[in-house]
């Protein structure tokens, strides 16, 4: 038997029940995007649809990343710290999508 929470265990175990350790990958993106969103996968505004495709889909990384952590645009390091968690925010999808093993 294994615990798992919503929202954070790969839809595949869920369908299968079969643990493997690239469904931990999913995990991790997951919890990525809520620590830099500050916004939990099993939200409201999640129902019906993943984190990762209802924040992504052409949304620009300062609109999804949390404007605290961010910070302003004014700020002379902006340019380097949205580039930063461009990157981050890619790991997290790359580490997110939905696997075909």
């Amino acid at each position: 038997m294994t615990l798992a929470t919503i929202g954070y265990m790969a839809p595949e175990f869920g369908m299968e029940g079969i643990v493997l350790t690239i469904r931990d990958a999913y995990s991790f993106g997951i919890v990525q995007m809520e620590t830099f969103t500050q916004k939990k996968p099993t939200g409201e505004m999640f129902v019906g649809q993943r984190i990762a495709d209802s924040l992504f889909p052409n949304t620009a990384i300062d609109e999804v990343v949390d404007a605290d952590i961010l910070g302003m645009e004014e700020d002379r390091d902006f340019t380097s710290r949205r580039d930063c968690f461009s990157s981050v925010m890619r790991l997290a999808l790359a580490c997110s999508a939905i696997r075909e093993d």
